[in-house]
């Protein structure tokens, strides 16, 4: 075989790399184009655990959740994780008469209170400290 004929061999594959390089590369290009945004996502399994007890936050913007609906029966706890005091009382304010027993001490941060709704109904409370402006529900059903 002559230098030519080897030099010809070599261009050629040297050409074929370079044709197969960009061929892969406009696939993976368009692949990762097309699929821009998409979101794969595995399917879940929902399991129900049944609860005996739900819980609500107390942080320095209110109550976490606002709103929380249970069953007749269950003890909601109210734990307070802001630095200020604060005391989960039953509405109205100031007799607080709705749900006299709902009626906690002040917690200081870190200090939890708890209430066992038995019966069922919507239930609104406040904190003592901020009445106008921390206010909470509970649905029972």
């Amino acid at each position: 075989m002559s230098q030519t004929t080897n030099n010809k061999r070599k261009n050629w594959l040297v050409s074929l790399l370079i044709i197969i390089f960009v061929v892969i590369l406009a696939v993976l290009v368009g692949y990762f184009y097309l699929n821009k945004g998409k979101t794969t996502s595995t399917p879940s399994v929902t399991k129900t655990i049944p609860v005996s007890v739900a819980a609500v936050t107390i942080t320095k913007d209110g109550f976490t959740p606002s709103t929380i609906q249970v069953e007749r029966g269950i003890t909601v706890t109210w734990t307070n994780t802001d630095s200020a005091t604060h005391q989960v009382v039953t509405d109205p304010h100031p007799g607080h008469t709705n749900l006299k027993d709902l009626d906690s001490d002040p917690l200081n941060q870190g200090d939890s209170s708890s209430f066992t709704f038995e019966n069922t109904g919507t239930f609104t409370y406040h904190d003592e400290m901020n009445p106008l402006r921390f206010k909470g529900t509970v649905i029972v059903k």
